[in-house]
């Protein structure tokens, strides 16, 4: 089954990092990477901004992530995904993944962003009730409004490991 094309370039940035980058040039089939991820014991950190992830290869790379122990940082930024793909990311959580620390959803307002929405946060922010790993978590540009926002804030009242969220430039108004 393929999900697609990555279009990037690989590369290191130090040991036990993975950086994947847009390049027109070099399209690698997601599978592969979704391939590479099942079995890896190596790479802790796994940056892949603006690689034109859609939900459905979002969903791919969680179940990758599902056994995974050894991966601490992903970094989806600037992607295409959306509610379902965050929900695929909630499920790894409530699995059981007890290894990632860093979560990067974030999305800035060019051609390639992250639109999560409500239920997407809201679906996260019901896996964060019970999550004890997940330090920091990137949610900005993802047009987040109020429900997704208070059902963030009634997780945070049992969790007692996120210590950073990022919910800037969302719809979140004043009753958020």
């Amino acid at each position: 089954m393929s999900h697609g094309a990555l279009i990037m370039r690989f590369s290191c940035l130090e040991p036990h990092h993975l950086l994947c980058r847009y390049d027109p040039a070099c399209q690698i089939p997601l599978d592969r990477l979704v391939e590479a991820l099942t079995g890896n014991r190596t790479v802790e950190v796994l940056i892949l901004v603006k690689c034109s992830i859609d939900t459905e290869g979002c969903a791919a790379l969680a179940q990758a992530l599902h056994d995974n122990d050894v991966i601490k940082e992903l970094s989806l930024g600037c992607n295409r995904i959306e509610e379902t793909g965050c929900k695929a990311l909630a499920d790894l959580f409530i699995q059981g993944n007890d290894t990632l620390r860093k979560l990067d959803l974030g999305s800035n307002y060019d051609n390639d962003r992250n639109n999560i929405g409500d239920s997407g946060c809201e679906a996260l922010a019901e896996a964060l009730k019970d999550n004890t790993t997940l330090t920091e978590l990137n949610f900005q540009g993802n047009e987040i409004g109020a429900s997704g926002c208070e059902a963030l804030a009634e997780a945070l009242k049992g969790n007692t490991t996120l210590t950073v969220l990022n919910l800037e430039n969302n719809s979140i108004g004043a009753s958020g």
